[in-house]
């Protein structure tokens, strides 16, 4: 009953909304501006406005729980009873967000624009929160990009959701820095990148930090290779990370200088195909640490060599996502998600870094809706994510034992006005 009561209250204030917005639709108009010197610019972004009711408390969530990630673990009181089992709710526009485009004249064969982003998602520190900002270079088979975007290993083949999560913890959520090169001839489409770490950091001795991979003198290598032609769409990508998580270590009362480092290899295949109305999607991916992307996992320490220098061993895991849709203006959709944990790559004996090591799998089952006239959309997804909690054994290379399933039902309401 408390939970019919919610969804009522939530159903009210979300078409309250859609009834304002609907009635501005027809008022808005994009803006562009002529800046002289061959160059343009256009104004764009969205209003949104989120409600959301889970059936269970959870700590694996970000941006006041816009972003949900995976349901927290049993926490039981005294008498026994699970603290985390109670619903929760909140109500939140801090997703809308504002982004301009630049188009400049050409320098040589290339075609010079820019770009850039930014949101209210801050809402720890009551600022904007930098997402993209951007300078392409691009000709006629050949594109250069530079500066801050998504990570180049989600690659071109993403889901349709309507969660902020955006498919994580299955597949990565990361932006940062980087230098990007692609190639396109006919169907064949080749992409190299290297990228560094800034608003999503790896973790380590020291808590969140990028300073372990700049430490390592090294940025993170992606390549991705894959066909296009027409609503086809299938390849692959590899990522080479590596991480310096200490630059000294102590043995009694003195300090040794050390550069032991860590190095990780994640790869991933994918395809697309749509046929009319009805598109499907699918990504598989062997993942080692990249829990920095929203990914369950990390690396811990593995042995503690003679000297007192440690040496370190990363987690891997096998994730899989399918994402199906059917409709334009009513448009129903369907996400699955499913990750295994298959431990670490070898015995440790010190401490993880890292999140989620006592979760030996995790799934989501996720329904949606979508509505879409012009410029406004309303949205419904029933988010179902489930994670098996158990005994992490550091001794038999991080295998989880007797793990039990815990869920969370999250309904998720959102309007959205584009301009």
């Amino acid at each position: 009953m408390k939970r019919k009561n919610i969804l009522l209250v939530l159903l009210v204030v979300v078409f309250s909304v859609t009834n304002l917005s609907a009635q501005e639709n027809d008022q808005v108009k994009k803006i562009s501006v002529s800046l002289g010197d061959g160059m343009s610019l256009k104004f764009g972004g969205y209003f949104r406005t989120d409600a959301f009711l889970d059936t269970r408390n959870n700590n694996y969530s970000l941006i006041d729980g816009l972003i949900f990630v995976m349901p927290s673990a049993k926490n039981p009181d005294a008498n026994g009873k699970d603290i985390n089992a109670d619903a929760n709710m909140n109500f939140s526009a801090a997703l809308t967000r504002f982004n301009a485009t630049f188009t400049g004249p050409k320098l040589g064969n290339f075609q010079l624009s820019s770009f850039f982003e930014f949101d209210f998602s801050n809402v720890d520190t009551k600022t904007v929160l930098f997402r993209h900002a951007w300078l392409k270079f691009s000709g006629k088979n050949s594109e250069w990009l530079i500066g801050r975007s998504w990570h180049p290993f989600l690659g071109p083949v993403t889901p349709t959701v309507v969660g902020a999560a955006w498919g994580a913890p299955f597949q990565p959520f990361s932006r940062g820095e980087q230098i990007r090169y692609n190639y396109s001839s006919g169907w064949l489409r080749l992409s190299a990148a290297a990228f560094m770490q800034s608003a999503f950091p790896s973790y380590g001795p020291n808590g969140k930090s990028n300073l372990y991979q700049r430490n390592s003198d090294m940025p993170e290598l992606t390549g991705l290779a894959y066909y296009a032609k027409g609503s086809t769409v299938f390849g692959a990508s590899v990522d080479l990370k590596s991480l310096c998580p200490r630059t000294s270590y102590t043995v009694g009362s003195a300090t040794y200088k050390t550069d032991e480092k860590l190095t990780t290899v994640s790869a991933a295949v994918f395809a697309q195909k749509q046929c009319g109305l009805f598109t499907a999607k699918a990504q598989g991916l062997y993942i080692q640490n990249m829990s920095e992307a929203l990914l369950q996992g990390g690396y811990a320490v593995k042995a503690v060599k003679t000297n007192g220098d440690v040496e370190y061993t990363p987690s891997q895991s096998l994730n899989a996502w399918a994402n199906f849709t059917y409709g334009k203006k009513y448009q129903a959709g369907l996400f699955l998600g499913y990750v295994k944990n298959l431990g670490l790559k070898d015995n440790a004996v010190g401490a993880y870094y890292g999140y989620g090591n006592n979760i030996g799998a995790l799934y989501r089952v996720a329904p949606s809706f979508i509505y879409t006239a012009g410029r406004f959309q309303f949205a419904l997804e029933e988010e179902l994510t489930g994670a098996a909690y158990g005994t992490y054994d550091p001794t038999d290379k991080g295998k989880v034992k007797d793990a039990h399933m815990v869920s969370n039902l999250r309904t998720l309401l959102s309007a959205t006005m584009f301009f």
